[in-house]
């Protein structure tokens, strides 16, 4: 009864999800070669006590997303929010953190779902970070990280292939 100011009912964090996750250290098993396409999924999903013990509204860690339900209308607002995928790299430390490239900008969510292709332009093992920024305009942001992580422990990625040159010293009559 009565009535109320506007508000909005943001979902509560992303999860993210695809490739495998969790790997750490050099002697893990490859995921994908540097450069190869690789699905990614996020899912807008709603609040649960136990993945907020802090209360501050922004998931604990990735990792507890995985049972919440999902906010199935993400993605239907007349003016449709879309996500942004992008990346830290996680190993090796002091590493170069490369590219993450591809459908990093995740439009047209179905049922607060999308899956899209991306690929990781260098070797090593990086988290994936999604974010809405400002939803429907009201100065929350919807993530998957940083605070959170993200999906961490993504890859491990290693070179495509490697590239070789024969260098001939002293040879002047060799036609190479």
């Amino acid at each position: 009864l009565g009535g109320s100011n506007a508000f909005v009912v943001r979902p509560f964090g992303f999860r993210v999800s695809g490739p495998p996750s969790g790997v750490t250290g050099s002697g893990s098993t490859p995921f994908t070669s540097a450069g190869t396409s690789f699905n990614t999924t996020l899912t807008a999903v709603v609040w649960e006590a136990a993945d907020d013990t802090d209360n501050d509204g922004v998931p604990d860690s990735q990792g507890t997303l995985s049972t919440n339900a999902v906010t199935p209308n993400f993605g239907l607002e007349t003016s449709a929010a879309t996500a942004t995928l992008s990346h830290a790299l996680a190993e090796p430390a002091g590493g170069n953190l490369g590219s993450l490239t591809g459908s990093t900008n995740f439009t047209g969510f179905t049922n607060g779902t999308k899956t899209q292709s991306v690929a990781y332009d260098n070797v090593g093992i990086i988290r994936l970070l999604a974010t809405t920024s400002n939803y429907l305009g009201s100065g929350q942001d919807v993530t998957a990280g940083p605070s959170t992580g993200g999906l961490t422990g993504v890859g491990r990625f290693i070179p495509h292939h490697f590239d070789t040159a024969v260098l001939l010293h002293g040879c002047p009559d060799l036609d190479v």
